[in-house]
């Protein structure tokens, strides 16, 4: 099969056409993806524990049921575990501590006493005289169930004093907290209160939950759940895997050992206990676990055939205890989740909800198993310079070994991709593997392999990864001068191809808020991969506020950028000298001159009248109440137009067929002539005319503009009436109208030429009156720097008032000289508009 029936088989909507990928002769641009989705930052405290710590592999309780004892060092060391386990105090402090030598080692807080801090205090002071190297604390075992919100509070009290003790050793502890039954995560709303109540509560920087239900719909949708969820609280994946049983049928299979661990992995899971070291006695039978208490038959069989599962495991989690998981896509439907549950994705869903730096590239177009069915599943994940891995799993187990469980898988590719990296689990080092479009290659059952596309970036885990500084920022400054098309340039020490940035606006706070406004702009890199470019697409940014610009995959502090529009000095200010500047460079200009306020490669008229605008701003107020006027259609010349000049982009000219009526037939609002449709405005023909109230340039890209109108819709027939604000010169309609419509009972407003309007648009107002009525007056506030509309409405009837409601809007309005109107209907008239900047 070739690539282009991969792509179509894949059923994903966006074309490979359409990815941004940028090719250079060197390195192929990838897109960095961030794992921290949603609200909240990094677990600072479990980012900085794991920075010098490998993968936790512990099996639970390593020591004598009967309390003490020496650990086997030897015999613990082949069982490719590397974290000791104290749980002495399930039975009592008054018991003697394990002999672990020099092995890090969890301790395990038993509640012997609620509300007892001191008794804690005590306790581990012992321990940590007897102990070479204590890394964390286990604040209890599903706590809630047996001790209920007391016991929550007691571990909150312990996690407190150990995040305040003034002693670096306490303080730095890793704190965890353990949970029960994680395989139903996915689809009971009690465990998940469960969980929430006990995060919420004691505030841990991991959740260890117990994982026993192998495969499946359970396996794989609480997994899913748990993944978005310790996403969403903010706190460390780990897990609790099955290593025991309670009868001989149930031993766990070497297979789905393999499954249970690889595919924790794939998930993203931080650190794994096994349940249980000791076997032979409660809960668990002989064999059924790492060693047997009476020391008889050691090693296990599950020990032997844990082991090397464990060793494979490692070696692939010191790549990926670093990397930042994304989201894993099942290539099968045969696990698809149980009615209820959280959804588990496939990989023909879609990824648009997800920021686009965390998008897959693509550049993996298929992953197949044809002799398993494609039962597969096939995780992605991003290194901190933004370079992409993918892990394959094979998710067959049973009775049978992984080995006997092996399929063919094959990886597809876009044709750029000319080798891949794969992480050995057998050595632990890093082979390449050239690819021509397609690799295949032989996988256990229940077992991973964890790969990264060759772009001669440092593999994550075996190599050390040197991120790229920022050298320089342009503009200078951070002053972003342009009404649209603003440039950000971005200048490294090194190649960062990997490197993606997020804007957000700032609040009052100077707290990033909105969306990411990145998505808004286009992203180019230079060939030796030392810029970054960011350009805007039409007018995005606000004029003067500030923006966060947070860099991905950089050793840089996030900055802080400003827009002034027309600041071409970038001094912050928009003065006399950016005008004399600008004057002076008026012509023809380079890409991203700053006196290019609208981009569009010269200095005009335009972009003086801009400059112009905000060091000097023009007092305009126009209103017309027709008084000057005589009954009949408007003249068609002077103030006002006829049909034939308004643009077919404002009001079509099919809809316009005759002049508006300046009559004195019906009661005023305001003095004695109005506007109507004429006496033949009772179909659904429009009626069209245009002034220009303001040829000096107009108004659009800075400052402010009221407008108003006092109107009247009757009661028979159809009534429609609108105003429309519009640049006459526009022809390529990209430089914004704002039309308001009252039809009938409802007010409505539409933005259009390259302006999109964010928020709700339609309201119900009182405005079909007659004869009798006194009218509504309709005021709006065009503010260009904040791009807001701000509007309310009068009933002149009633005194009932609407307001004042406020539209949010996205691209520019720019030159705005013109009105245009049309009424239908009996009755409906216009009495007076008015148009202010100010």
């Amino acid at each position: 099969m070739n690539y282009q029936e991969i792509a179509k088989n894949m059923a994903i909507a966006r074309s490979f056409l359409d990815l941004r990928f940028t090719f250079s002769s060197q390195l192929f641009l990838c897109v960095f993806a961030c794992v921290l989705v949603g609200r909240t930052q990094a677990n600072e405290r479990y980012v900085s524990w794991q920075s010098d710590r490998p993968f936790t592999l512990s099996g639970y309780g390593t020591h004598d049921y009967g309390g003490g004892g020496v650990l086997d060092l030897d015999y613990f060391s082949k069982s490719g575990l590397n974290t000791a386990h104290d749980t002495r105090n399930n039975f009592s402090s008054l018991r003697p501590m394990v002999e672990v030598g020099d092995l890090p080692i969890f301790y395990y807080v038993y509640i012997d006493k609620l509300r007892d801090l001191e008794g804690f205090i005590a306790d581990f002071t012992k321990a940590r005289k007897h102990y070479k190297n204590i890394i964390g604390l286990q604040l209890g075992d599903e706590v809630k169930s047996t001790h209920g919100e007391a016991g929550l509070e007691h571990m909150r009290q312990i996690r407190d004093w150990v995040v305040n003790h003034p002693d670096s050793a306490i303080r730095n502890l890793l704190l965890i907290t353990c949970t029960p039954a994680g395989e139903r995560m996915g689809s009971s709303a009690h465990i998940r209160d469960y969980m929430s109540d006990t995060v919420d509560t004691v505030q841990p920087d991991a959740v260890l939950t117990q994982i026993y239900g192998l495969g499946g719909r359970r396996f794989y949708s609480s997994l899913q759940w748990f993944a978005d969820w310790c996403r969403e609280r903010n706190v460390s994946m780990w897990v609790v895997g099955k290593t025991w049983s309670a009868s001989r049928q149930g031993m766990p299979s070497e297979s789905e050992l393999r499954l249970q661990k690889f595919v924790n992995l794939a998930y993203g899971v931080r650190g794994m206990f096994d349940f249980l070291w000791c076997a032979g006695a409660e809960p668990t039978v002989r064999d059924g676990g790492y060693w047997n208490v009476d020391g008889n038959d050691n090693p296990t069989t599950l020990y032997r055939n844990v082991a090397p599962v464990n060793r494979e495991i490692a070696h692939l989690a010191k790549s990926i205890v670093q990397l930042r998981p994304v989201r894993v896509y099942h290539m099968d439907s045969t696990d698809n989740e149980e009615p209820g549950s959280t959804a588990i994705y496939h990989w023909a869903d879609d990824d648009g909800d997800l920021p686009m730096r965390m998008r897959r590239s693509f550049r993996l177009a298929n992953v197949t198993g044809a002799s398993n069915r494609n039962h597969l599943l096939a995780a992605f994940f991003r290194d901190t310079a933004g370079a992409e891995y993918f892990m394959v799993v094979n998710k067959d187990f049973g009775p049978s070994t992984g080995a006997e469980l092996a399929t063919r898988v094959t990886l597809s590719f876009h044709p750029s991709v000319k080798s891949i990296q794969r992480l050995r689990r057998d050595t632990g080092r890093v082979e390449a593997i050239p690819v021509n479009e397609h690799y295949s290659f032989t996988l256990p059952g229940g077992t991973g392999d964890l790969f990264k596309f060759n772009t001669g970036s440092p593999f994550v885990g075996v190599e050390p990864l040197v991120l790229p500084k920022l050298v320089q920022l342009s503009p200078a400054g951070g002053i972003l001068g342009r009404v649209e098309k603003n440039r950000i340039v971005l200048n490294f020490d090194r190649p960062a191809f990997g490197v993606e940035a997020e804007i957000h606006g700032l609040d009052a706070d100077g707290q990033a808020v909105g969306p990411n406004l990145a998505e808004l702009f286009t992203r180019t890199v230079s060939a030796d991969g030392r810029s970054i470019i960011y350009d805007e697409v039409g007018s995005v940014l606000v004029n003067k506020s500030p923006y966060r610009v947070t860099l991905y995959g950089a050793e840089v502090r996030p900055l802080t950028v400003r827009t002034t529009r027309g600041d071409v000095n970038g001094d912050g200010q928009v003065t006399e000298q950016d005008l004399e500047l600008a004057t002076q460079a008026t012509g023809a200009v380079e890409d991203g001159a700053p006196s290019d306020l609208d981009g569009d490669g010269k200095v005009d008229r335009s972009d003086l009248h801009i400059i112009r605008q905000a060091v000097h701003p023009q007092r305009f107020h126009w209103t017309d109440s027709f008084e000057d006027y005589a009954p009949g259609p408007l003249p068609g010349q002077g103030d006002w137009l006829d049909r034939e000049t308004l643009p077919g982009s404002v009001l079509s000219k099919a809809w316009v067929e005759d002049q508006i009526q300046v009559v004195e037939e019906h009661a005023a609002l305001d003095g004695r002539r109005k506007l109507t449709g004429g006496p033949g405005a009772v179909g659904l023909s429009y009626r069209g005319a245009e002034i220009r109230f303001h040829d000096g340039g107009g108004f659009g890209a800075v400052g402010q503009l009221r407008c108003g109108l006092m109107v009247r819709l009757g009661t028979e027939g159809y009534q429609d009436l609108g105003f429309t604000l519009f640049n006459s010169e526009d022809v390529d309609t990209t430089r914004g109208n704002f039309t308001t419509r009252m039809e009938e009972t409802t007010l409505h407003r539409t933005i259009g030429r390259g302006v999109k309007v964010l928020d709700r648009t339609s309201h119900q107002v009182a405005s079909k009156q007659g004869g009798a009525g006194k009218g509504v007056v309709i005021e709006y506030l065009l503010d260009f720097d904040s791009n807001t509309i701000t509007w309310d409405w009068r009933d002149l009837n009633s005194g009932e008032v609407g307001g004042p409601h406020k539209l949010h809007y996205r691209g520019r309005f720019a030159g705005m000289d013109s009105l245009a109107l049309f009424i239908v209907g009996k009755g409906a008239q216009v009495d007076k508009v008015w148009i202010q900047n100010f």
